[in-house]
């Protein structure tokens, strides 16, 4: 058998969650707000990755790169 206050409490703590804090939020600060939503709904420090670029891109800069090498030895041998 469960335990009646393992069933009970998961119900009152849905119901809370779900209709008085919301009400109870709205006379509350704002600076109390980011304090409790920091502390209740904790979220992880990492940043996103950077976006990958498309293949076409990264051919197009390989060959543009590629080019100013050739330019600079053109130039050097000129000199």
């Amino acid at each position: 058998m469960v335990c009646v206050p393992c069933i009970i409490l998961p119900v009152l703590l849905a119901i809370y969650l779900k209709f008085i804090q919301p009400f109870i939020m709205r006379f509350v600060p704002e600076a109390w707000k980011v304090k409790l939503d920091a502390i209740l709904y904790p979220t992880c420090p990492v940043k996103a990755p950077p976006p990958q670029k498309k293949k076409s891109e990264e051919s197009n800069e390989t060959s543009k790169v590629a080019q100013e090498c050739a330019c600079d030895s053109d130039d050097k041998k000129e000199n």
